[in-house]
Parts: structure tokens; sequence; C-alpha cells
């Protein structure tokens, strides 16, 4: 992430400390690790870029069928995702941005077997 905004909430000091780094837009997250969530499907993979045309592109990328609790997940990573289909090494995955509802850091390696 380029930007290195802080976000202060009380609550949330107690697991991560007096300053959480966030970003401020998807833009601060190209080359990273992120987990997508569409209106029906969840991705995870790496940004590498959001295309003149809409997409958030993906690469080394996974679409995730199903998941465990949402939290586990945040906080466990892949052995809390029940299902996980990879796309092909040399495959990207387009995502249009009109479908998003939210797309945030993933802070672990990204999963690439098939489960």
């Amino acid at each position: 992430m380029t930007d290195k905004s802080t976000l202060k909430y009380e609550p949330l000091k107690e697991i991560a400390g007096d300053e959480i780094p966030f970003p401020s837009s998807a833009q601060d997250l190209v080359g990273n690790p992120v987990f997508v969530r569409t209106v029906t499907f969840y991705y995870i993979g790496r940004l590498r870029t959001i295309s003149p045309d809409g997409f958030y592109v993906l690469t080394e990328a996974s679409w995730i069928p199903s998941t465990n609790r949402w939290a586990n997940v945040m906080y466990k990573g892949c052995d809390e995702l029940r299902e996980v289909e990879p796309y092909p090494d040399n495959v990207p995955a387009l995502i249009n941005k009109d479908t998003v509802v939210e797309i945030l850091p993933w802070n672990f390696p990204l999963p690439r077997e098939q489960k």
C-alpha cells in the first residue's frame, strides 16, 4: 500500500494497536494481494491494475465459492476457506468494478491449490 493513512478506533486498539494502516482507495492496493467481494462471488488474487474500462485485473487469482465464518477468514486466512478454485497461472481474472462490494488487503499467502 502506498498510502499510510491511519484509523484510530478505540475497540480495535486491543487487536491492532494504536494505529491501523489502511488504503484510502483501491489504487493503493495495486501490486498487493487482495480479497474481493462482489455482489455474488469472492475472489482472492494479486491486484495488477485497474483497467481504464472499469475492471480490477487479478493475477494468481482464485474464485472462492465458499468460506467459513467471515471473521475467521479475515483473521486466519486460507485455512478457513472451504472451497478454492484457482485460475490457471497464465489467466488473469477481470472483475467488473460495478459488481464489487468491497476490496480488502489479503495478508496471507495466495490460495493456489484447489480445495
